[in-house]
């Protein structure tokens, strides 16, 4: 199934900075939104795109705009 969005996500390529931003420990591993009954959850998705399937899809690499260029 394509999902696509409208917004810009942050994302990186690397897992671990991915979870950084997520506000997942590295050394737990567990989020601050720990319960359901906490107000904010937070979440983590890896997205592949098959261009194959979607090749009229429009993306671009903008690593070289990042505020992060030491996280890259």
């Amino acid at each position: 199934m394509l999902v696509a969005t409208e917004p810009f996500w942050s994302s990186s390529r690397d897992v671990s900075v991915a979870k950084t931003f997520a506000g997942i420990d590295p050394t737990t591993g567990m989020s601050p939104g720990r319960s359901r009954k906490d107000k904010q959850q937070h979440a983590l998705f890896e997205i592949e795109i098959d261009f194959t399937r979607s090749p009229e899809l429009i993306v671009a690499d903008v690593s070289h705009l990042s505020a992060y260029k030491e996280l890259l």
